[in-house]
């Protein structure tokens, strides 16, 4: 088996990550899937939510220039 270990603060990427691993001020605060974090409806929840309502107003801006 392989490992890999990635750190990012694109949250929809992580969607298909077998482990996602939440740190604040270098403590692990949750742990899981994305499914599972997302039914905690923690941290993660919270910014995961947040990344999509600001990918979906950049998007909106995009098309209204270009619509």
């Amino acid at each position: 088996g392989k490992s890999v270990i990635l750190v990012t603060h694109d949250l929809l990427e992580s969607r298909s990550f077998d482990r996602i691993v939440v740190m604040e001020k270098g403590h692990v605060v949750e742990q899981g899937t994305h499914e599972e974090l997302m039914k905690r409806r923690g941290q993660y929840h919270a910014l995961y939510q947040h990344q999509v309502k600001q990918n979906r107003v950049k998007l909106e801006k995009v098309c209204a220039v270009t619509g």
